[in-house]
């Protein structure tokens, strides 16, 4: 019986290539799709399984709200250095616990007369009982327990020791701040993991330092030798009140060596610990391998901690949940906390992949389903000739459906070979090969048989059955008949597009909010920012000095400072009030510690009042609830409730009472335009800046007419200021870019996704037209004899394919609007959502399908009406 089905679906097959091959093609896009979200999904789970331990290792997570709900970090893979104090008290089930700091990403490491820019991480030693991390030389007993022994890379190593063998060699961090010895290198570290180097790992590393070390060396940069009078740094964990998300969600902020603890003159009074600010851990912990404590169990027992150890005064102004995931769901998690705020839930990274995967493999069996219904017409004398023979429905629907088995075999072979060969680049592009994941063991092999059943039965199932109700006589009689209701195949056509058009608007929204980013935070000016790290205790190259120097060269147009990268994933936050009661409405803007010449440099319009200026005492006074100065821009200002820009000049806005400390007032001395520097605001979108000092990240101004000149005579300065450091420079657009990769990949994939969704709803349209234009000859052919023109039938024609588009859009409307608002709601400046991605999508996809069915429209508007009627 199966080589009698083979026979006829060969001959069938050879009958119609060209259908076959559309139905293979079409069918292939929808599997390459969904093979691949299989393949990347696979690839994170299978992240951390060549550490020994990792099924006992857990990341803390933590989730901060503030009460009014105007911000939510949703769930973050990151902790202050509270957790690890009070999990090793309250924890007994631990077996160990660790934290993992990237405090500096431009890190300063010497040997000789050799320096290095490093990527510094800093470790407990317990993180080497979990993560069994490849030593390739050294004494891995002395790793990390040594308090002066630091691992490198061998790139690193390279860099600084040549050929020379670096274990028991000599190194200095932080200038001639911390005299450390090598004592291992690292080798490569097998993907997946989060740990190493790999396009796909957070916790980049050059060098290891034991965490005891990094505290030492960050005591060390924060304790000047003649400690000034002191300097308050206008971080929002400074700020009374302040709900401090620092890097929440995010990589370590790279000028954690200025801001983690800032220097003082005196011993100041206690104050509460700070449960809301200070995230810049990640926190490990790993179960005793006779614990039988479960994730679900776990995660009561740490929001119960949450509860109890963070301070009642703090839970009054923010929630905080704290729970853990599995160390091999922590990509899977950032990704969350980047991409999605940290949803909670069913809604994830992987969820999203694969339902946007399952959405095209749909579009692509409904095609599949469209085509060969319309191509079933053309079998009905097959059929019934069959049934007169004796066979039964259900011989047919087998029949059928095998025949759908081996085009989605075809298909399947083709889609596994495509990802095969695109897995090279992707590996390149994002670091996951998912080459890793295909042909992995037997859960590979039922994932493929189960995707061919599931593919057969979708695509082929509707088709089978109407074919299966054939009746014989009008079969023969007529050779060829109407399959199915008149509106099934405009139905499939409807849902294909209704797709395609879904993943189209999310493509323009995403570009539009792209374009908005680049608009607001690059700006209109054409003149190219240098971004330079200078941390001035190392490098010896004060900023005022760097100032003088850079000025007098004719490229640069202007000089400022900030306090943390522009476009980094680091996020500070400020809570203002409009009166210093404690029921006060609270408003949270972005928090900017900027230098002099700020609005001038970047271009920053000013739209009332003043900015700071050297004429002024615009720095900020240490003492508790002393009045200081403050910029916010136009949106803060609409929020906090003012009626213009001028009327809110002079006004007192408060940082409320809270953390031990008392209100404290803040003169708005001027109101600038809404321009964001970072991409992430956890629900805020505003800005307020305040006036500091000694910054990390100077930022020059080029003008755009010799910007190689004007590098070049940075890097010459540089050289002469500060010749055994190596000068780090970037461009801000380049910070933009790097910043805006994770978002600029998500839209590839949802373009490469809308494409392929088109292209397969395109041959679905094309089916429609040739089964709907051999269905209407005879009405063609007696409205050409009542008088009417080849345009006519045309416009008639294209008029009723468009139809079942224009309703497909109308179903996607809603769908794309809720996706771009929640899209939207990531970012800190968000493009307005206004009808034109709607509306641009419906004429889009409408172009779209009057090309795809226009050679058929005219043909069918060619026809010979007496041809067609005489017959009749």
């Amino acid at each position: 019986m199966l080589g009698h089905y083979l026979q006829i679906a060969l001959r069938n097959l050879r009958r119609s290539p060209f259908t076959a091959f559309i139905n293979v093609t079409a069918l292939a896009l929808g599997l390459v799709s969904f093979v691949t979200a299989y393949a990347v999904v696979g690839y994170w789970n299978r992240s951390e399984r060549q550490f020994a331990n990792a099924d006992r290792v857990y990341v803390i997570t933590a989730s901060l709200a503030l009460r009014d709900g105007s911000v939510s970090t949703g769930v973050m893979p990151q902790t202050n250095e509270l957790y690890e104090r009070y999990l090793r008290i309250d924890f007994p089930e631990f077996e160990a616990i660790a934290r993992a700091n990237n405090w500096n990403r431009e890190s300063t490491l010497t040997a000789g007369d050799r320096a290095a820019r490093v990527i510094a991480l800093a470790l407990d030693p317990e993180f080497l009982d979990m993560f069994d991390l490849p030593l390739v030389a050294g004494d891995r007993s002395r790793a990390l327990r040594d308090p002066t022994g630091v691992l490198l890379t061998a790139s690193a190593a390279t860099r600084l020791f040549g050929e020379a063998d670096p274990v028991g060699q000599a190194v200095t961090l932080g200038g001639n701040l911390i005299d450390a010895t090598v004592v291992g290198i690292v080798g490569d570290i097998p993907d997946p993991s989060h740990i190493g180097n790999s396009a796909s790992a957070s916790l980049n590393f050059d060098l290891i330092a034991p965490y005891e070390l990094y505290e030492r060396l960050r005591t060390a940069v924060n304790t000047p030798a003649n400690p000034p009078p002191a300097e308050r740094t206008p971080a929002a964990t400074d700020a009374p009140a302040a709900a401090d998300a620092t890097n929440a969600g995010g990589t370590p902020s790279e000028a954690a060596e200025t801001t983690a603890h800032p220097a003082a003159s005196a011993t100041p009074p206690p104050q509460p610990e700070n449960w809301l600010g200070g995230y810049c851990c990640t926190t490990y912990v790993m179960l005793r391998e006779d614990s039988r404590l479960s994730l679900a169990e776990l995660n009561a027992r740490l929001l119960d901690f949450g509860l109890r150890r963070v301070p009642a005064e703090q839970q009054q102004m923010a929630s905080v949940e704290i729970g853990a995931v599995p160390v091999n769901g922590l990509m899977v998690t950032q990704l969350n906390a980047q991409l999605l705020g940290g949803a909670r839930g069913w809604l994830s990274i992987t969820t999203l992949l694969f339902a946007l995967g399952t959405l095209v493999l749909v579009v692509a069996c409904v095609n599949y389903a469209n085509l060969s219904t319309a191509r079933a017409a053309r079998r009905a004398r097959e059929i019934g000739l069959r049934k007169v023979i004796g066979a039964s429905r259900g011989q047919v629907i087998v029949q059928y459906l095998f025949e759908a088995g081996l085009l989605t075999a075809a298909a399947l072979a083709v889609a596994v070979v495509t990802v095969q060969l695109i897995a090279p680049v992707v590996a390149n592009a994002i670091g996951i090969d998912m080459r890793l994941t295909l042909f992995d063991g037997a859960g590979f092999w039922l994932f493929i048989v189960a995707l061919l059943a599931g593919v057969t039965l979708l695509g082929g199932a509707y088709p089978a059955l109407v074919l299966s109700r054939v009746r014989p006589i009008e079969a023969l009689r007529l050779g060829r008949m109407r399959i199915g209701p008149r509106f099934a195949s405009t139905l499939l056509v409807g849902a294909q597009f209704a797709a395609a058009s879904f993943l189209l608007i999310a493509v323009i929204v995403m570009y539009t909010q792209n374009e908005e980013l680049r608009r607001t935070g690059l700006g209109a000016t054409s003149d190219p920012y240098v971004v330079i790290n200078n941390f001035g205790r190392v490098t010896g190259v004060q900023n005022e000095v760097l100032r003088e120097e850079l000025l007098r060269v004719p490229q640069v147009k202007g000089f400022t400072e900030m306090g943390m990268t522009p476009w980094s994933d680091s996020v500070n936050l400020m809570v203002f009030a409009r009166s210093p009661e404690e029921t006060t409405a609270l408003k949270t803007a972005f928090a900017n510690n900027v230098g002099q010449d700020f609005f001038s440099t970047l271009d920053i319009p000013i739209v009332a009042g003043r900015v700071f200026d050297r004429e002024h005492n615009d720095m900020q006074s240490d003492e508790p609830g002393a009045q200081q100065n403050i910029v916010i821009d136009r949106t803060l200002a609409v929020e906090l409730g003012f009626g213009s820009p001028e009327e809110a000049v002079g006004q007192i806005v408060y940082f409320p009472p809270g953390m031990g400390r008392p209100a404290q007032p803040n003169e708005i001395i001027g109101v600038v335009e809404s321009r964001p520097l970072f991409l992430r605001g956890f629900g805020t979108n505003s800005n307020a800046y305040v006036l500091g000092s000694n910054f990390t990240n100077p930022i020059v101004r080029l003008s755009a007419e010799d910007v190689s000149e004007g590098v070049a005579a940075i890097e010459a300065i540089w050289r002469r200021l500060a010749p055994q450091v190596p000068l780090t420079r970037r461009f801000m657009d380049d910070l933009f870019n790097q910043g805006y990769e994770t978002f600029a990949r998500v839209n590839q994939v949802f373009s490469g996704l809308a494409l392929f969704a088109f292209v397969i709803s395109i041959t679905g349209l094309f089916g429609m037209a040739v089964q709907v234009a051999g269905r209407r000859v005879h009405e063609i052919g007696v409205r050409k004899s009542v008088g009417a023109h080849k345009g006519q039938i045309v416009g008639m024609l294209l008029r009723d394919f468009a139809k079942p588009v224009v309703v497909a859009n109308l179903i996607a409307w809603p769908l794309g609007y809720v996706a771009a608002q929640a899209y939207l709601s990531v970012f800190i400046q968000r493009a307005g959502l206004t009808p034109v991605p709607f509306v641009l999508s419906l004429v889009i996809t409408v172009l779209i399908a009057w090309a795809a069915v226009g050679s058929q429209a005219w043909r069918a508007a060619r026809v010979n009406p007496a041809t067609v009627l005489r017959f009749e």
